[in-house]
């Protein structure tokens, strides 16, 4: 796993990154979360592809479409071991996201918001 330090750094640059995915244990996350202003968080939490998906009105695949075509951030929390538990995109991705130049998805006419 990555250094506190390195981690830290990290939480300073995923704003400005495009389709960073950054791989943590939750111990990490919970101190970085902790570290970083309130007016920042928004980029270290968020909902998980399905919910993004839902929020975005696309779906699950595009989201990860999106993610490996660096206009979302993602986090993913994998336990000690380094096994998989979760993954969430960061609310402030999708944010961005909304604001950039797109076109809305098909589910976003029935008027579901973010």
């Amino acid at each position: 796993m990555t250094s506190i330090l390195q981690t830290l750094t990290a939480a300073r640059l995923i704003g400005r990154l495009r389709g960073t995915i950054c791989k943590l244990t939750f111990e990490e996350w919970s101190k970085v979360f902790e570290s970083v202003p309130e007016d920042e968080r928004d980029e270290w939490n968020g909902p998980s592809p399905g919910g993004a998906a839902g929020d975005l009105g696309v779906s699950r695949q595009r989201i990860h479409q999106l993610l490996s075509q660096g206009k979302l951030n993602g986090i993913e929390l994998v336990d000690d071991d380094g096994s998989f538990r979760a993954f969430t995109v960061t609310k402030a991705s999708i944010r961005r996201y909304q604001e950039s130049d797109r076109k809305p998805g098909p589910k976003a006419a029935k008027g579901r918001k973010a």
